[in-house]
């Protein structure tokens, strides 16, 4: 009796708290929660709350303008724990302007610091990006929807501590990209803009999952008690 009480013990000190294991995985879209552009023109205005974004890069014999959009997300409602397997970035693109017949390309970085506002962001005061293009993308030449995946080049291994950092937030900005030889525009919608074409962040990711030992237990304790009733018999 007492060998078999003590192997099931044991038994409960092995699985009654399991490893982790990974659940299957979820797919968030997330709206963008603040918005707005910076212009090397216009370097003290500022254009949130205005329906729409540009981002330009544009050369004068006698002037340089470059044009970048910034969005914010809100990831607050990602578990703690959670393993990223997937990030893209949508904006739906209204307006194309571009010389020398090339095709437009733009890309997106992250943006570490989080502490713009879309009614106070200038391009005096706006953060610069992140080292790195993390992807580049062909405009069709239509109005549609344009999306750059976060982790075109692989899923860096920082990848949940740049984005699932402890505020709760995270920034991309958007540019032409610097391949670009000729002048080009391209105009899209905010957040304010057009209903249902808001800005918005996919996410992919598996959470952690620890399985209940409840069942275990229970049957443990069943077992136990079988025996103390036999042996009282």
């Amino acid at each position: 009796m007492k060998k078999l009480i003590t192997g099931f013990l044991f038994f409960l000190s092995f699985w009654g708290v399991p490893a982790s294991t990974v659940s299957a995985s979820t797919i968030v879209n997330l709206v963008a929660v603040e918005d707005s552009y910076t212009s090397s023109f216009f370097p003290t205005d500022n254009h949130g709350g205005t329906g729409g974004f540009e981002i330009m890069d544009q050369s004068t014999t006698t002037t340089h303008i470059l044009e970048y959009a910034y969005f914010k997300f809100d990831l607050s409602s990602i578990p703690n724990g959670a393993n990223l397997i997937g990030a893209d970035f949508y904006a739906y693109i209204q307006t194309y302007s571009a010389g020398g017949g090339q095709d437009i390309q733009s890309s997106v970085f992250f943006v570490s610091d989080d502490s713009w506002q879309e009614s106070t962001i200038t391009w005096q005061n706006a953060p610069g990006p992140d080292s790195g293009v993390l992807d580049t993308q062909t405009y069709p030449r239509t109005a549609s929807w344009l999306h750059w995946d976060l982790f075109a080049g692989g899923i860096p291994a920082e990848a949940n501590d740049q984005l699932l950092d402890s505020d709760d937030q995270l920034s991309l900005m958007l540019a032409i990209a610097e391949s670009m030889t000729a002048n080009a525009t391209i105009g899209g919608i905010t957040k304010d803009g057009l209903e249902g074409y808001s800005p918005y962040l996919q996410l992919e990711y598996e959470s952690p999952v620890v399985p209940e030992p409840a069942s275990i237990l229970l049957f443990g304790f069943g077992l136990i008690g079988t025996i103390f009733r036999r042996q009282n018999t």
